[in-house]
């Protein structure tokens, strides 16, 4: 079974953002504002065969993944065993 416990130091004991995990974010946030997140490379098409899904087109073909109160969204979201 699978627990997202987080990052070690990324929350205090308070339950808020460390100092650290908020200038990361920041940090992150402005990279994103100018662009720098952007980037190509052919590297899964020369290694699968196929090109790669964009998030959008990925989010297109799941969509019922991502849609609240659906069935698969539901057994996703479901604790380990447990199928709504």
């Amino acid at each position: 079974m699978w627990n997202d416990l987080g990052s070690p130091g990324a929350r205090s004991s308070s339950g808020k953002l460390s100092s650290h995990a908020l200038a990361h974010l920041a940090t992150m946030a402005l990279l994103k504002q100018q662009n720098r997140y952007d980037r190509l490379t052919s590297d899964t098409e020369k290694v699968a065969g196929t090109p790669a899904l964009s998030v959008y087109d990925f989010v297109l073909r799941h969509v019922a993944m991502y849609t609240v109160g659906t069935q698969e969204s539901e057994q996703l979201s479901a604790p380990s065993g447990h199928r709504g």
